[in-house]
């Protein structure tokens, strides 16, 4: 426990920063929040104005931005994280049908859910957002509050973790605008999702992300040449059988779809050539004969 001598960032906050300290609070907020949520995965749950602090050293111009009690946290699950920052990436660069899309991915569509309704309907709210996207008219936290709540009229339902994560960015985003009423939230947090993009597909990432997966690489490549026997035998039998009864070219295409989709995992995983491209061939050879 200590103490944070620090300045709450209210009106009050106006008499004591600078114009330019006020923008690199901005900036030094939306950096830390956009980081925690779309780059770590694990993120203030309870984050509020008061839950805000701004520290000025004496004599200096530099400030810094500190975040106090964290008794809740959010956390995504990889998966989840990725998607979710590849939608805010979307909606903040101006793709309104790619967010709409990244968002419906993560949906949780009940028995009556109208998935391709509300990816349109989604759609075309970030669409009319885009026009105005300013915290007076339409804020970023306005519309993806909307959409989660739009998602309720097409019986979908989402991870309770995205709406901490709305809370978090309505915060970051209304103290914004008390330093800066001008303040354009999607142009601001442009710079970090692109530094976040670029970490991304990092070559040295990308390596440490492969080699997380390389245990069921080398397992389907172990068992390739087993499917590959299998499914060879599975063909020699049925291409000796005479055709009866109306399911006869409905087997083959069913057998050649099966081949298919083991070529393009082993494609996918890079397998030997040999391996997939047999596959290939022989989902052709049955595909002609149904």
């Amino acid at each position: 426990m200590e103490y944070f001598h620090g300045i709450k960032p209210d009106q009050n906050a106006l008499k004591k920063l600078t114009a330019d300290q006020r923008r690199q609070a901005i900036d030094l907020g939306i950096g830390a929040v956009v980081r925690m949520i779309y780059r770590d995965g694990f993120f203030h749950a309870d984050l509020h104005p008061a839950n805000l602090m701004v520290f000025k050293k004496p004599g200096s111009k530099e400030i810094s931005v500190g975040f106090i009690d964290l008794g809740m946290v959010g956390r995504f699950t990889r998966d989840m994280r990725k998607r979710l920052f590849y939608y805010f990436y979307s909606l903040v660069t101006g793709d309104p049908e790619s967010a709409a899309r990244y968002l419906t991915s993560l949906a949780l569509p009940g028995k009556r859910a109208d998935v391709e309704g509300f990816r349109r309907a989604a759609s075309d709210l970030y669409t009319r957002w885009l026009i105005t996207p300013n915290f007076k008219d339409f804020s970023l936290g306005q519309v993806i509050l909307q959409s989660f709540l739009l998602a309720g009229h097409y019986h979908i339902q989402y991870p309770g973790e995205i709406i901490l994560m709305v809370k978090a960015l309505v915060t970051i985003e209304g103290v914004g605008y008390i330093f800066d009423p001008e303040i354009d939230i999607p142009s601001a947090a442009r710079k970090h999702v692109r530094l976040i993009l670029l970490q991304e597909f990092n070559p040295l990432n990308m390596l440490r992300d492969s080699a997380l997966i390389l245990p069921e690489m080398v397992d389907v490549l172990r068992k390739s040449p087993l499917i590959l026997t299998e499914g060879i035998k599975v063909f020699e039998s049925n291409l000796n059988k005479p055709p009866s009864g109306p399911w006869n070219g409905t087997r083959g295409t069913l057998l050649a779809g099966f081949c298919l989709l083991a070529g393009a995992l082993l494609l996918a995983f890079h397998g030997p050539w040999f391996v997939w491209t047999a596959f290939f061939v022989v989902a052709v050879l049955l595909e002609i004969r149904s």
